[in-house]
């Protein structure tokens, strides 16, 4: 993401307060999204050790079942 100031950031710096400060890093991670491939991204993530795969749906309903 080449936001080094993240790393440092305690509300980030475990997944339980990632869980409670999502509001806030959704747009964080949704900017760094916006002009990314879905592939390129899914293949950096997979280098370092992030799981992750696409969504094959924008259905939030259809996910959700």
């Amino acid at each position: 993401m080449e936001r080094p100031e993240l790393l440092k950031d305690e509300r980030f710096d475990c997944n339980n307060n990632r869980v409670i400060y999502h509001a806030q890093l959704k747009p964080i991670i949704e900017e760094w999204l916006q002009d990314k491939k879905i592939d390129d991204t899914v293949e950096k993530l997979l280098a370092v050790g992030i799981p992750t795969a696409p969504l094959l749906s924008q259905d939030t309903e259809e996910l959700l079942r």
